[in-house]
């Protein structure tokens, strides 16, 4: 169940919400409520609720500025505005602030239940993409990740300063890169054909097909409509290895026939393998080969 958190002045305004809609029907529990802003900031802090409704016009704290306060925070809460007038002002101020939504009073059960199913559809979004992120940088250690991961052990509090993370925990992380001696060569790597799930043998087959382009387990997650980490978990049952590995090793394979077989620049023999980063492209190769590209190229030569 993900978690609501109730903020208002007027208690009575609290029960009614509460009674307005079923919050189980939707995957929403409510799980504490505040009849002031600065009650519910520190609430918030410790409840860590997934979405927030809370009255615009409040004593103290209005709404408008908890939203802001929450925004300083590793809050990860969408939050919806409640309030009984109906300002374009105020409900254009409230999205500035990062709103999820305006709620006039009283309230609506429809409109309601509107908000709370795309709300749930945007969090289950949010953590998949962050399951998929920590995935991706733990297999590669690519710097298009590292960052994100820096954020998210922060905002968890594991890590009190980014430079931990370079010092201990990437370290540790990135001792024996996957791309190194897990890449399958052309050779050893079965087919769609040889994959006994019928989901993933068409999933296999696209990525296939398209290793060349800009293609993540996300894609794959909203354009075949399974869930990313099942994907994850796909590739390591049915091919054996992760899918990061897997697209690697069909990148390398083709970079090394253009390197061979053709006289194309170094840069444009990235960027037809799949990589627009030319210095990233060189240091998996690296990896992958044990040596730079144009010395493999250099090899072929005799």
């Amino acid at each position: 169940m993900y978690k609501v958190f109730l903020v208002d002045d007027e208690e009575l305004v609290i029960k009614s919400l509460i009674a307005s809609v079923d919050w189980g029907a939707y995957g929403f529990e409510i799980t504490g409520y505040a009849l002031s802003g600065s009650e519910a900031f520190d609430a918030i802090q410790a409840i860590e609720p997934h979405l927030v409704f809370t009255d615009i016009r409040m004593p103290g704290i209005s709404g408008l500025e908890l939203i802001k306060q929450l925004k300083d925070t590793s809050s990860r809460a969408l939050v919806i505005v409640l309030s009984g007038y109906a300002e374009f002002a105020l409900a254009q101020k409230a999205i500035n602030y990062g709103a999820f939504g305006y709620c006039l009073k009283p309230f609506d059960e429809i409109e309601i239940s509107g908000f709370l199913k795309n709300a749930a559809k945007l969090i289950k979004d949010k953590e998949m993409t962050k399951d998929v992120n920590i995935f991706e940088y733990l297999e590669t250690g690519s710097p298009e990740y590292a960052e994100q991961l820096k954020k998210m052990l922060l905002a968890a509090g594991i890590i009190q300063k980014s430079e931990e993370v370079d010092r201990n925990f990437t370290a540790g992380l990135c001792f024996s890169p996957p791309v190194c001696d897990g890449t399958m060569s052309s050779k050893s790597r079965p087919g769609a054909q040889q994959v006994r799930n019928r989901s993933f043998k068409g999933i296999l087959q696209y990525v296939d097909e398209h290793y060349r382009e800009d293609l993540t387990i996300s894609f794959l997650s909203e354009h075949f409509n399974v869930n990313a980490n099942y994907i994850s978990q796909l590739f390591r049952k049915e091919m054996g290895t992760t899918f990061t590995q897997y697209i690697t090793a069909l990148r390398m394979d083709y970079a090394c026939r253009l390197l061979s077989e053709t006289d194309l620049p170094i840069n444009e023999v990235a960027e037809q393998s799949g990589y627009s980063d030319y210095f990233y492209f060189t240091r998996i190769f690296k990896r992958a080969k044990g040596t730079t590209p144009s010395s493999y190229r250099a090899s072929t030569l005799y």
